[in-house]
């Protein structure tokens, strides 16, 4: 009975596919390898349900800067 409804519950559970965008605010440096590295092992570890996006060089905006 108890690998019945272990069963069951395995069945309802559903990947969720989902975007990770991984910014960064340099270019061509170690910062980047780690990035790329990072992808790939996400991607191929999550079989799919994982893209991850790379965005060196301040693709996605400055940051902040701190007020102070």
């Amino acid at each position: 009975m108890a690998a019945f409804a272990v069963g069951l519950s395995a069945a309802g559970v559903v990947a969720q596919e989902f975007t990770l965008k991984v910014a960064s605010p340099t270019n061509n440096d170690v910062i980047l390898k780690w990035m790329e590295t990072f992808k790939a092992s996400a991607e191929e570890g999550s079989k799919g349900s994982v893209e991850v996006q790379l965005y060196p060089a301040n693709q996605l905006g400055q940051a902040a800067s701190p007020k102070g």
